[in-house]
């Protein structure tokens, strides 16, 4: 496939440089003479360039209106003297510590989670447990959208109520498809806005933990 693919490339380079020529040729037999025999050419390396990356254009031209309009974090509302969460994939063990919360969980499977919770300085990990959690940080949400642009939303959600609280948008721009085949399909390489999905700052900015000394 690859092959074939690298065929086709060589292929249609080559027929542009073929008409290039023939283009060059005709108007340098005018009286145009060869300046526009060379305009022309360009004419016509601009129309073959266009053909097969046009997609990558309107990509990064939708790619940049989303940027600039629905990227970022988006919290709908803050909540205060939280313990602790359901947080998957876990970063770390000591986010709970380094961030004020008493523990975190986290784990695939809800109904027997991984527990971190924070004693006298120290982590300690209880596992197979039942989930404590009353908010909850899932995994980010990728979904793919029109001319290479991919969507990914975190949210973090109540679930007694099914409320989202808050959601950090981010967008990739995963490039056209002649552009993905010739760097062999940089995912998000060619462009990337909103920040990390899984950051415990954006987290803590919505579930505030408990005040020390309370």
């Amino acid at each position: 496939m690859d092959l074939m693919i690298g065929l086709l490339i060589i292929g249609y380079l080559a027929l542009t440089a073929f008409l290039m020529v023939q283009v060059f040729q005709w108007f340098s037999r005018r009286d145009l003479g060869r300046k526009f025999g060379v305009v022309a050419a360009m004419g016509v390396l601009l129309f073959a360039y266009a053909i097969p990356f046009a997609d990558h254009t309107a990509g990064y031209l939708y790619f940049r209106h989303l940027c600039d309009n629905e990227a970022g974090d988006k919290v709908y509302r803050t909540v205060s003297n939280v313990k602790g969460f359901w947080w998957w994939p876990v970063q770390s063990a000591d986010v709970a510590m380094r961030n004020g919360y008493t523990y975190i969980e986290g784990g695939a499977d809800p109904h027997s989670v991984s527990r971190y919770e924070v004693h006298g300085g120290k982590v300690t990990e209880h596992t197979a447990v039942k989930l404590r959690s009353r908010y909850i940080v899932p995994a980010t949400e990728n979904r793919n959208m029109f001319l290479g642009v991919v969507r990914g939303m975190t949210p973090v959600v109540d679930l007694h109520t099914g409320e989202k609280l808050a959601e950090r948008i981010a967008f990739h721009f995963r490039g056209g498809w002649m552009t993905r085949k010739i760097f062999f399909g940089l995912g998000g390489a060619f462009g990337q806005c909103g920040a990390e999905p899984d950051s415990p700052q954006f987290i803590k900015s919505v579930l505030k933990p408990v005040k020390r000394g309370t």
